[in-house]
């Protein structure tokens, strides 16, 4: 880490979050998320853990 720039300088070249990283997703990216983990989790559970 770069001790000789300011944070809000940092900031403002990477922007804000772990790597720029978004807050909040669109609603459409947030279902496709959610549909794909009770998917896996209901194969686990229709299919046994091994």
């Amino acid at each position: 880490m770069r001790r000789d720039v300011a944070a809000h300088d940092i900031r403002a070249q990477i922007g804000d979050g772990s790597f720029g990283g978004w807050y909040e997703r669109p609603d459409e990216d947030m279902l496709r998320i959610w549909q794909a983990g009770v998917e896996e989790t209901r194969e686990l559970l229709e299919s046994g853990w091994a």
